[in-house]
């Protein structure tokens, strides 16, 4: 014990000894000096004055626009009236939100008991109508759940409550139970039986599969109703690990819980407060629905055309959910911790040989590269971008979380998403992800970016051959991925002579069916490799003009927060922010970082983010919040 203690002390005093002659060193003394001065003129330069300027942009188009918005407003809100009106009376809408208002308060022991009525009916139902083994099995499933759920008795609440495990799971997302103790109007056994019965009369008719599937739409629909933000916040982190479709449809689903809120008069003062973003949001669809129609392959281009609305309408509604700075630090604590079972799972593909055969890289240029993770993406480039973003997210949490457990799971996510980040052998991402990190310390530690500078002249006696070899290929001809792009960028610059105002349509069908006309070395490629020829390709000008408005919007409402606000972690969340995006940008100069739906729909996300650190800062600041 004690050999342990004097070896602590040892290691302890040998770090403190480090650091000392780091700090005092002439390296460190000349990145002082040089961070002092390019802090003093970058702050009196008039790019900060002007992007770090304050603008009442929302106010100036709501007032002119006041009129045909006015007028939209008044008719839908005649229209959520009339709605209101007709469903209000309604029994089962009555009955529904009844539910709906204590959906978790109600005692199990009433579903449970409604579950065996149900189950039972049907169980005799399947043995003397002689129904197919699954609707067998479906019954004696609920039987057997209702009884489960008659002998937990409790809430659900009441045991979300009392469980360790879950409680400090949420409290590492800096997640809390809704304290709702709204009484359940289901007090008597008769309801439960009533229900049962209702059940089992209905599954006579239609079968038990169609009532079941109806059951659990319907609890879902309930649940979202109740729970929109949370179910915003899981759409968001499950991102990496749900097919395409699926997030098109819970995208949707969160604008129609919008709706449906709204027909119960819900409001939400994000709408004005991103009057501006909601027009630039507009303008872009509009732009994919054109690019769409004039396509020169229009059906897989209207394809495209419908998921990107659909990824936009999604974005639209999360900027309504998460309008509070505690949504805001849940979400982005959400991310973080749910990138770690992603990268892990690219750590993994490496040491068990995933792309042996090395589908993604030079094999003559890089043969000591064994291969090229993807995770969960299909692709190491797209790996490596979203890898871009979530690294700077959890750089994010680190350094605003106060409690230290918290503070180490973020350092872990950054680890691991760094180790599956050079895994992936991406050089565009390596130099996108380096880049956002020196933005993000220069705008928001810069006492910790000296370090860093230090120690990245440091790392390049210590990195591995393989990935010095890697990085230090970049711009070089040689190596038949950048000759490629190099080529397919002179096509599409040729082509773009001729298609620039009006592109040629979304998707790679439309691509191909003009590019090899422009092609040189007969090169084919799926899309130009750079995210700026794509838009200017896919959608001309006018999508052009609506992507650049949004971006210059999102970094200059950002830099207004970074210099004006009075909120020290929304600083901080605004400096990354920037900063990831930044690194995301840069490497659409080398890839289309759109390519992959998912990719594209997470990039629409951090703009939805920026916006709404933007106003939950002016709320900060006016003292409403």
């Amino acid at each position: 014990m004690i050999k342990k203690s004097l070896l602590l002390n040892y290691i302890i005093l040998l770090c403190s000894k480090l650091c000392v002659l780091i700090t005092e060193s002439k390296t460190w003394h000349f990145f002082a000096v040089c961070n002092n001065k390019f802090n003093k003129s970058a702050n009196n330069s008039f790019f900060v004055r002007i992007c770090s300027k304050a603008d009442n942009l929302d106010i100036a188009y709501k007032n002119r626009l006041g009129k045909i918005s006015g007028c939209l407003s008044r008719f839908f809100n005649k229209i959520f009236s009339a709605l209101a009106r007709s469903v209000h009376g309604s029994l089962i809408i009555v009955k529904a939100n009844d539910i709906c208002k204590c959906f978790f308060n109600i005692p199990l022991i009433f579903p449970g008991i409604t579950l065996i009525i149900w189950g039972g009916v049907s169980c005799i139902l399947s043995h003397f109508t002689l129904s197919e083994n699954a609707a067998l099995y479906l019954s004696i499933l609920l039987v057997v759940i209702g009884v489960i759920l008659v002998f937990l008795r409790k809430s659900a609440n009441c045991l979300l409550h009392e469980s360790f495990f879950v409680a400090k799971f949420l409290a590492l997302l800096s997640l809390k139970l809704p304290n709702d103790s709204t009484p359940s109007k289901y007090h008597s056994y008769k309801d439960a039986v009533h229900i049962g019965i209702i059940l089992s009369l209905v599954t006579c008719v239609f079968g038990i599969l169609p009532v079941a599937i109806s059951v659990v739409l319907f609890a879902i629909i309930a649940f979202g109703f109740c729970f929109t933000s949370f179910v915003a916040w899981v759409y968001i982190c499950v991102l990496p690990f749900m097919p395409t479709m699926v997030m098109v449809l819970g995208g949707l689903a969160l604008l129609l819980c919008i709706v449906i809120k709204s027909v119960f008069g819900y409001k939400s003062k994000m709408f004005n407060d991103t009057y501006t973003l909601n027009m630039f949001f507009l303008f872009m669809g509009i732009a994919f629905a054109i690019a769409a129609v004039f396509s020169y392959a229009r059906t897989s281009s209207v394809k495209i055309a419908l998921v990107y609305i659909a990824f936009l309408c999604a974005t639209y509604a999360l900027i309504r959910l998460l309008s509070t700075k505690k949504m805001l630090l849940t979400v982005i604590n959400g991310i973080s911790v749910f990138s770690i079972p992603v990268s892990l799972f690219g750590i993994f593909q490496h040491f068990t040989g995933f792309d042996e055969q090395n589908t993604w890289i030079d094999t003559e240029m890089f043969d000591e590269i064994s291969g090229r993770v993807v995770s969960f993406f299909g692709n190491p480039n797209v790996f490596g971008e979203y890898l871009i973003l979530v690294i700077l997210t959890s750089l994010i949490c680190f350094f605003i979380m106060n409690n230290k457990y918290v503070k180490l799971l973020h350092l872990l996510a950054v680890g691991f998403s760094g180790v599956a980040l050079i895994f992936t052998y991406s050089r565009g991402c390596w130099i996108g992800v380096l880049f956002a990190i020196v933005i993000f310390l220069f705008m928001s530690k810069r006492k910790v970016f000296a370090a860093f500078c230090v120690l990245g002249m440091c790392s390049v006696f210590f990195l591995p051959d393989s990935i010095i070899t890697r990085f230090t290929s970049v711009g070089n001809l040689a190596d038949s991925s950048t000759s490629y792009r190099v080529y397919i960028w002179e096509g599409t610059l040729k082509m773009l002579k001729d298609f620039w105002v009006t592109g040629i349509g979304l998707g790679s069908d439309a691509f191909n069916a003009i590019y090899p006309l422009y092609a040189y070395s007969a090169i084919t490629a799926p899309h130009p490799h750079n995210l700026y020829l794509v838009i200017l390709t896919e959608t001309g000008m006018v999508g052009a003009v609506a992507f650049l408005t949004i971006i210059v919007f999102y970094y200059k409402r950002l830099f207004s927060v970074v210099k004006n606000s009075n909120d020290n972690t929304l600083k901080i969340i605004a400096s990354g922010l920037v900063a990831a995006m930044s690194g995301f940008l840069l490497q659409g100069m080398f890839d289309n970082v759109w390519y992959n739906y998912r990719v594209f729909l997470l990039f629409w996300i951090y703009i939805a983010i920026g916006a709404v650190v933007d106003v939950v800062s002016r709320r900060f600041d006016s003292g409403e919040n």
